[in-house]
């Protein structure tokens, strides 16, 4: 459902495009005083054209594109050929496969009969392909109306310009892009194929000359379309669903069931926009799913004595170990004792998620009906609390998912600040076999990566000092030494200049930037580093100093570029050139630095990594 959602979405988005590309004051309430009954029986006109021919949903939408593409929305693909005019109905995309007149023809005679002269035939059109989507379980959407009709059309335009199904990928963006359309854009487009059908001789070539097809797909189409002849022999874009609008298209991309190569090209895209392997993840989600479905239907079959010998405990503390939060909750709402089982070292599947650092099942116990104390007091075969699990080392492959040491060490406090606020106040000075109270046992397991951590932190802030001291040491100087120098009353020679005075302001702010940035990392480097400062303290300096830094980079550039305006004289053929790199450093700057100050303010500052809001799942 979410993904049709979403395809339905990108398509509405897209025909409202088309709607307006070439359009000014426009307006959905265009009509509401002089036909206020137009809407109404151009849909009803419609509706009635659909429910008798099914197909004709498709053939509505196809109109409507192959007119907004040729000269915009304006209905020049309604006018006939005559003397002066080539009709676009016989340009090679439209000829024996272009449908709809006759059903636009109609709306506009209903249209006539309740105000003559009024709505325009490019607006028929274009309510027509909005009504045909809706009706057959399509995005509706608001359309903008107050076209004017053509009087004109160009077969050669047409011909020129309509999207064939021969072309190549590069070819069909190119066209798009001449329309002020992206790739995305066109992907979005072609999911409208999800309707309607083709004639044999747009994918005779794919289905017999093709390797990557699905060989049930190729031969169902061979029935109906021969090497030889049948040209014009139909066949559904759609085999399951051919006249309902969802994202099967797409699904039948993806499962090499593509009729004409155009469908192949945008298999290519979709993959170069990384559609494809969104595609997979959620397809092996849902196989995943649909096993973890049968596999619990099977367990509540069984007798509580029989788990062991299924190896049912084993799944379990497996799932916890590895944070699959999805297999933990179907398997206790059909198996509760679950939750009271132990692993090989005698931990609760919530001590367990500690223990592992799986927030998500750690999470769990927000959502449990009064959140069982029964799982708080409970110990190890070591004697452990829970709170003891939180003062152990996390594992590496959970700690490598962090950067730089200072941050792991402040998510182990996190960890360990969780824990504790729900833990009884006894457990913090309970001591476990080797005698170790939980902070002892944190104190303990953590002296190397504190350690590390220290030693992360001064070197970032000793390098990030010495880069804010050299701006400083410019900035003040530049402040002085102005470009163009001064006149003998020691006013700036530019001080009337636009340009002069964004020199000033961009130098200040980065004098002050830089100063506040430096200031930040000498509160970084005499720091006494004790556990406490690595959970706000230390990341927030260092968030505020990388901050400044960038604002001082940034400002000092601006300050560099108003400068050389002046000094060349407003030369902009030097000026654009040399601003542009410019740019460099701070481009430099965002690449390399900006991910990580992402990181430290999210975890500092952010909503943190446990769903305390969980709803009540059992």
């Amino acid at each position: 459902m979410a993904a049709k959602a979403g395809a339905a979405a990108s398509f509405m988005f897209m025909l409202f495009l088309l709607n307006t590309a070439c359009q000014a004051q426009l307006s959905p309430a265009f009509y509401d005083s002089s036909c206020p009954n137009a809407l109404s029986a151009i849909r009803t006109a419609i509706r009635s054209a659909i429910a008798s021919d099914r197909r004709m949903a498709a053939s509505l939408i196809r109109l409507h594109f192959h007119d907004c593409f040729v000269q915009g929305c304006d209905a020049s693909i309604l006018l006939d050929e005559t003397p002066s005019i080539q009709s676009e109905k016989t340009a090679l995309g439209n000829l024996n496969s272009a449908r709809g007149y006759n059903v636009i023809d109609k709306a506009k005679t209903e249209v006539e009969k309740i105000c003559p002269g009024v709505v325009s035939c490019a607006d028929i059109i274009a309510v027509a392909a909005r009504d045909a989507s809706a009706y057959v379980g399509g995005p509706s959407y608001a359309v903008k109306l107050g076209r004017r009709d053509s009087t004109t059309a160009s077969r050669t335009l047409a011909n020129a310009e309509l999207p064939a199904f021969s072309e190549s990928l590069e070819s069909l963006i190119s066209r798009f892009q001449k329309k002020g359309l992206t790739a995305r854009d066109m992907v979005a487009l072609s999911g409208s194929h999800t309707l309607g059908q083709a004639q044999c001789f747009t994918f005779r070539e794919r289905i017999y000359n093709h390797s990557n097809i699905d060989a049930g797909f190729a031969s169902t189409r061979r029935r109906r379309c021969p090497r030889v002849g049948s040209d014009s022999t139909l066949a559904p874009l759609d085999l399951v669903t051919p006249n309902s609008f969802d994202n099967n298209y797409f699904k039948n991309l993806m499962q090499n069931k593509a009729s004409s190569r155009p469908r192949k090209e945008v298999i290519k895209l979709l993959k170069f926009l990384g559609i494809k392997q969104i595609y997979d993840v959620k397809l092996n989600h849902i196989y995943s799913d649909e096993l973890l479905r049968r596999m619990v239907k099977h367990i509540s079959t069984l007798d509580f004595e029989k788990y062991g010998e299924c190896g049912l405990f084993r799944a379990f503390n497996n799932a916890v170990k590895n944070g699959i939060v999805e297999m933990i909750v179907e398997m206790v709402k059909v198996c509760p004792n679950l939750m009271h089982t132990f692993d090989k070292n005698g931990r609760v599947f919530l001590m367990s998620s500690i223990a592992h650092r799986q927030e998500k099942i750690f999470s769990l116990f927000y959502g449990l009906e009064g959140r069982n104390g029964n799982f708080l007091s409970v110990t190890d075969v070591f004697d452990n609390t829970m709170l003891h699990c939180a003062g152990e080392l996390s594992p590496s492959t959970q700690l490598a998912r962090i950067s730089g040491a200072a941050l792991q060490m402040q998510r182990e406090l996190q960890w360990y600040r969780e824990v504790e606020s729900i833990v009884n106040p006894r457990a913090k000075t309970y001591c476990n076999q080797n005698g170790e109270t939980p902070g002892q046992l944190f104190t303990k397991s953590h002296e190397k990566l504190m350690t590390a951590g220290e030693k992360w932190m001064k070197q970032v802030a000793t390098s990030s000092t010495v880069v804010g001291a050299l701006i400083i040491t410019v900035m003040f100087t530049a402040a002085f030494t102005v470009p163009g120098g001064n006149k003998d009353t020691g006013f700036p020679v530019f001080l009337h200049e636009k340009s002069f005075l964004i020199f000033i302001i961009s130098d200040a702010i980065s004098l002050f930037a830089s100063s506040t940035s430096v200031l930040m990392f000498l509160g970084i480097l005499t720091s006494r580093y004790s556990e406490n400062d690595f959970l706000i303290s230390l990341p927030r300096k260092l968030v505020i100093g990388l901050s400044t830094l960038f604002i001082s980079v940034a400002a000092m550039m601006v300050a560099f570029c108003a400068a050389l305006r002046i000094v060349m004289d407003g030369r902009l053929e030097v000026v654009i050139p040399v601003s542009l790199l410019a740019g460099i450093p701070v481009t430099l700057f965002i690449l390399l630095q900006f991910p990580l100050l992402v990181e430290i303010f999210m975890s500092t500052y952010g909503p943190g990594i446990f769903n305390r809001k969980m709803k009540r799942w059992y």
